[in-house]
């Protein structure tokens, strides 16, 4: 089918590939695959955003509290603005990238947080990951405090 200038629609049934391959040797091609993909990104934001929240919440809900702790887990190591920011982030203490970029896969490293129990790191001057990470109570926490 022919648009406008003589340049060629790319039909519905074309994959990515072959767009793209066809791009490399027509710049037109390639911007107006660009442009197409910006507007469907625009088009469909509002429903993508509407999944994630979805998604989101179920994960929160079967979580009982490990969402909380994931967060603020990430709020400690990553934001300058924290207030314990200098005890964990400041300190060098980071979160492995699963867990940065993912709640479920803490989710599925840690399981729901039992009751009365908070995110603990066996080795205080460790970093968060799976195997330096426990849900402890409070007095467990207590002696488990790093040296001075």
């Amino acid at each position: 089918m022919d648009g406008i200038g003589g340049v060629s629609v790319i039909g519905e049934r074309e994959s990515k590939r072959a767009y793209m391959e066809r791009g490399r040797a027509d710049p037109t091609t390639a911007a107006l695959y660009r442009e197409r993909t910006r507007l469907w990104r625009v088009a469909n934001r509002e429903r993508i955003l509407k999944e994630r929240r979805v998604r989101d919440r179920a994960l929160r809900s079967q979580g009982n509290g490990a969402y909380i702790s994931w967060s603020s887990m990430l709020t400690r190591c990553f934001n300058p603005k924290a207030t314990n920011f200098s005890f964990y982030g400041g300190r060098g203490i980071s979160v492995c990238v699963s867990w940065r970029n993912s709640f479920a896969a803490f989710l599925a490293d840690m399981g729901p947080r039992p009751v009365g129990k908070t995110l603990d790191r066996k080795e205080p001057d460790g970093n968060y990951e799976p195997g330096n990470c426990r849900w402890a109570t409070p007095k467990e926490q207590a002696a488990n405090r790093r040296r001075r």
